[in-house]
């Protein structure tokens, strides 16, 4: 038997047989990983003005928002809500970029 669980949460078993039981992790067995796990999408392609990425993102409390471009280039911090819904004329010269954003731990949180 093969699972996909989410380890905070307890597992319930019933058989026909025996009688029901359930089954939890012990937080010391995942915390550490829960607390290492960073989120990466693909973003292609992206009408861009030269010299950045500007994308609508939402500002999440102790983590930050990086553009990661083709490559072994180095992370680039994004700056979350400085984009909004309206439409921006004269956008020029623009050029099309592929990468990923990746929301990982802010590091200068303390």
């Amino acid at each position: 038997l093969t699972m996909l669980i989410d380890p905070r949460a307890e597992v319930h078993a019933t058989t026909g047989l025996f009688p029901e039981n359930s089954l939890a992790m012990s937080p010391d067995q995942y915390t550490d990983a829960i607390g290492k796990l960073q989120m990466t999408f693909l973003m292609h392609p992206l009408l861009c003005p030269v010299g950045g990425v500007k994308l609508p993102l939402p500002e999440e409390s102790g983590f930050q928002w990086l553009w990661i471009g083709p490559g072994n280039q180095p992370g680039v911090l994004l700056n979350p809500g400085l984009v909004n819904g309206n439409a921006l004329w004269g956008y020029s010269p623009q050029v099309i970029k592929e990468g990923w954003i990746k929301l990982e731990a802010d590091s200068t949180d303390n």
